[in-house]
């Protein structure tokens, strides 16, 4: 199949265009990147739960010098991430301007022709007239107040999330924040991820070319918007199923373990290359994967046609 053809179905979901024998690949594929990579960073992962309960104060059973032995956890980590964040976030968010812009190289704009192609001298200075002086920063400031302005009034669950960013960041040294357009809100999303929510191999040198496997916790109610808005092909989704925990270490509070699990289906989005054109370069595309039924439910292109 060329790779035309799917923009010529005017579908961003794939899967329908694609045989079982060929999704088939694709499954195991993907299962199988998964597993190494969580592999890999499992050890990592340990070592920030530990991170974690100290800031959280999580007190174990002492079993010496006797069982029940008292035990006392000083809050000092706790202390230290709680200034991090209360020093880092004012600067941030000051005056609403979250988002700032730079201009990088040269901004005095260009010489104003004439019709012959030369310079046009201003009579009083000698110079040659300039045009576009300072579009560079004209054009970041109204991207910045655009963006600021998205973020402020059309985001307003994003500085309490941030101050919770910073906390983790503080507490853990590692935090993401996904962007991307939401097509049944119609709005621009920004969402904070925890690292064990990212899963990237541990022995890459750079992000630039690197597999990445989001791990989505859903409920049984967004995955049946996701079916009915056509993000998720239409296929028997099994609500009443008790959810599956995967295999792997996750930097969550142990009390609320098992709320997680009878609530949340899990599925993953997998950011990878696949070559389903056998032109021998591999495209990147963005697999969705409902791991309790180990189906694939969305395939989209992670390009568009003018940079195939």
């Amino acid at each position: 199949m060329k790779i035309q053809d799917f923009f010529q179905e005017n579908q961003q979901n794939i899967v329908s265009l694609l045989d079982e024998e060929e999704l088939n690949k694709i499954f195991i594929k993907v299962t199988q990147k998964l597993s190494i990579d969580q592999q890999s960073r499992d050890s990592k992962i340990r070592k920030l739960q530990e991170y974690i309960k100290l800031a959280l104060l999580i007190v174990d059973e002492k079993s010496y010098p006797f069982e029940g032995a008292a035990n006392a956890m000083i809050p000092l980590v706790t202390n230290a991430v709680l200034n991090f964040a209360c020093t880092a976030y004012p600067p941030l968010v000051q005056d609403d301007q979250i988002v700032k812009f730079k201009v990088i190289g040269n901004d005095d704009g260009t010489d104003w022709l004439n019709q012959d192609g030369q310079p046009v001298i201003d009579e009083k200075t000698g110079q040659a007239r300039k045009q576009n002086v300072g579009a560079k920063a004209a054009k970041g400031k109204r991207m910045a107040t655009m963006m600021n302005y998205q973020i402020n009034e059309e985001m307003p669950w994003y500085k309490t999330d941030l101050f919770q960013y910073l906390i983790v960041l503080g507490t853990i040294g590692t935090v993401y924040k996904k962007v991307f357009y939401n097509s049944v809100d119609d709005t621009i999303m920004a969402k904070f991820m925890m690292p064990d929510k990212l899963i990237i191999n541990e022995n890459i040198s750079s992000l630039k070319n690197a597999v990445i496997t989001e791990i989505l916790d859903l409920s049984s109610t967004e995955v049946m918007e996701n079916i009915r808005n056509g993000i998720f092909i239409d296929y028997d989704f099994d609500w009443e199923k008790e959810p599956i925990q995967i295999d792997s270490v996750e930097l969550i509070n142990p009390q609320k373990e098992n709320e997680l699990q009878k609530q949340d289906f899990r599925f993953i989005n997998q950011y990878t290359y696949l070559d389903l054109d056998n032109d021998g370069f591999p495209e990147p595309y963005i697999i969705t994967v409902d791991l309790q039924s180990s189906k694939i439910v969305r395939i989209i292109p992670d390009y568009d046609q003018e940079n195939i």
